[in-house]
């Protein structure tokens, strides 16, 4: 099954050999990863200090055994059980100026990214380079559409 942004489902294994059970976006980025919550950490750690198995508890609670581990190593440190922000570089084009960018794209959705980027560094006085805005219209929906001419 193909979702409207391009990530793929599962795939039955039998029909697809190639198929590897993970989502994975259009990009090439694991789809739907979100950090386990505090109350499943928690729950997790308790359970494995009560004396259950470490392989039991990551059969049981839908975690890998490296999960478990790494847990188990803060607990004991005493370090903050709650998700860390994900690493990166800050996004130039925020979630709030994505409003700003719709609009943009609605009003001259014709333009090339290089027209947008040009057109956002007037608009915003914000430069961004072609790429930079490209992800952040991806990021929105929006794909790259040729009318019935080709152009």
């Amino acid at each position: 099954m193909v979702y409207p942004q391009g990530r793929v489902s599962h795939v039955d294994a039998n029909s697809d050999p190639t198929a590897v059970g993970i989502n994975i976006d259009t990009y090439g980025i694991l789809a739907d990863m979100r950090a386990y919550s505090i109350d499943l950490r928690q729950r997790l750690l308790a359970t494995v200090d009560k004396g259950m198995a470490r392989e039991e508890a990551a059969a049981t609670f839908g975690v890998s055994l490296v999960t478990i581990k790494r847990l188990i190593a803060l607990g004991r440190e005493g370090g903050d059980l709650s998700p860390k922000l994900p690493s990166g570089r800050r996004r130039i084009i925020t979630a709030e100026q994505e409003g700003a960018l719709r609009a943009q794209m609605e009003a001259n959705h014709d333009a090339t990214n290089k027209t947008h980027a040009r057109l956002w560094q007037e608009r915003q006085g914000v430069a961004v380079s072609q790429w930079t805005l490209g992800r952040a219209i991806r990021r929105l929906g929006w794909t790259r559409k040729k009318d019935a001419r080709g152009q």
